[in-house]
């Protein structure tokens, strides 16, 4: 995504432009081009680029030129005061109960009543849940370890550690929970807790 955006936006535009006379004024210009000119979406709709496409560019051009100061090419990072859109806070929306019913008794029938059961009882990550293993999971006293997670890269799933050291840690899951989930081991004959139904 980096290299298109280089390659695609930030090289046509300001690509000739030595990094001495790259300034605030000429970066604030390219951001606002960027912001207001619309461009055609393949069906023909012309619509302008979305906050988060400029905050992507900005952000591209900022830690280059602070490489650029490390490397003693230039003495100040140009982008460093640049006004770019603010990030707005998504307004996170909670099911009701009632709503959480209809959702559990769907995922009945898609065969997917324990993954989201996990899912909404822990507040775990997909890539998790999908990252455990039944040695992760104490099913006595309800001790479940995140160590692991499934993630793609280029088009493939992967097995790799969480993102970040605060992510791999320890939860207790409700006895509830722990029972629905003695029950549905005894149906699965797989190291995974969730093993792909395709392979």
């Amino acid at each position: 995504g980096y290299e298109n955006s280089i390659y695609k936006h930030i090289i046509p535009s300001i690509g000739d432009i030595p990094l001495k006379d790259l300034d605030q004024k000429i970066l604030q210009q390219f951001y606002n081009d960027l912001k207001n000119i619309p461009v055609t979406k393949n069906n023909g709709d012309k619509v302008t680029r979305a906050d988060s496409f400029i905050r992507r560019i900005h952000s591209i051009c900022f830690s280059s030129l602070k490489k650029a100061v490390e490397l003693g090419k230039v003495e100040i990072n140009s982008a460093k005061n640049v006004k770019i859109p603010p990030k707005k806070a998504k307004e996170m929306t909670i099911l009701s109960k009632d709503e959480i019913y209809r959702f559990m008794i769907q995922a009945k029938e898609y065969g997917l009543y324990e993954f989201f059961l996990l899912e909404l009882s822990t507040g775990m990550r997909r890539g998790e849940i999908l990252g455990l293993q039944w040695d992760d999971i104490d099913l006595t006293t309800g001790q479940l370890n995140i160590n692991r997670q499934i993630c793609k890269v280029k088009g493939r799933y992967i097995i790799d550690t969480p993102k970040t050291h605060n992510s791999i840690r320890t939860l207790v899951i409700p006895q509830k929970v722990c029972d629905v989930l003695k029950q549905y081991r005894e149906n699965t004959n797989s190291n995974w807790v969730f093993p792909s139904p395709v392979k």
